[in-house]
């Protein structure tokens, strides 16, 4: 889902005389300057040699049409959302007591949490500032943050951490591979990117795990939760917090969204559904729109 693999890939699939080639794009709003010269050069690149391939694949509608808006463009164009493992990503009780212990909170303390890398475009910065006017008015409630990324970027998030006397409430995880234990451990979910997203798979792993997604409208969160999860604006500190507080305030809502998140996650993004879609457009490179 890179310009590199795809680059390369097209070069060895043409050597090796393969039928069919398949590039993949998962970002969205993302430009070529944002990764300075290589990016540039890298948009250029994918530009004029994406006419030799067979199909692309986006996950996401917005990032098909950032790429048409750069001229990058197969023979053919589908859209395919991601899928997810549902046996995986499901409810677990018990999961979620783990770890919950492991953490060090009761079973009804409200648990909130983002699972992204550590990167300013995360928006990292906007969920602490959010955290703490939440703090406020539900000094109750804990956050958890897990993902790698930047080592500098961290520290200035910890460091903020402890300007906004969030270091009781905020929990820093680092890099884990139990998220379908984490995403059973907490009450809401929420990824709070500022741009760059296309489909992301966390939210639809929280959705799957009957966990409530809060989401800044990027890419296709949006249309990935539906009516099964909360929509903000991006950088919007006051809707978060409102998002944030309609949900862990009502627990009723929380059990019948996280109920309609998963069966939307089983019907529209599941391993299986994506399999076949994607069979499908390779072999018989039929357009596919979702």
């Amino acid at each position: 889902f890179l310009v590199g693999p795809n680059l390369f890939g097209l070069v060895a699939g043409k050597l090796a005389g393969v039928k069919t080639i398949v590039w993949g794009n998962s970002v969205s709003s993302f430009t070529p300057r944002d990764f300075g010269l290589k990016g540039i050069g890298a948009a250029l690149l994918s530009k004029y040699t994406s006419r030799l391939v067979d199909v692309i694949i986006s996950n996401s509608v917005v990032g098909q049409l950032e790429h048409e808006k750069r001229f990058i463009s197969g023979k053919r164009n589908s859209v395919i959302w991601n899928g997810i493992d549902t046996k995986k990503f499901c409810p677990d009780i018990d999961e979620r007591n783990r770890f919950r212990e492991n953490l060090g909170i009761g079973p009804t303390t409200k648990l909130i949490g983002q699972v992204s890398r550590i990167v300013e475009w995360k928006g990292h910065q906007i969920a602490l500032d959010a955290a703490a006017e939440l703090c406020t008015a539900y000094p109750e409630v804990r956050f958890v943050f897990v993902g790698d990324g930047e080592d500098n970027y961290l520290s200035i998030l910890k460091e903020k951490t402890r300007q906004l006397d969030l270091e009781d409430k905020v929990y820093w995880l680092g890099e884990r591979s139990d998220i379908n234990t984490i995403m059973n451990g907490l009450d809401v979910f929420f990824l709070s990117s500022l741009r760059g997203e296309g489909f992301a798979n966390v939210i639809a792993e929280a959705m799957s795990t009957e966990t409530v997604p809060v989401v800044s409208d990027v890419g296709d969160s949006k249309a990935v939760v539906g009516d099964t999860g909360i929509v903000v604006e991006p950088g919007d500190v006051s809707e978060l917090v409102n998002a944030w507080l309609r949900l862990i305030s009502d627990q009723q809502l929380l059990v019948k969204m996280g109920s309609e998140a998963r069966a939307r996650v089983r019907v529209n993004y599941s391993l299986e559904t994506m399999i076949e879609s994607t069979c499908s457009v390779i072999n018989n490179h039929d357009e596919h729109q979702i």
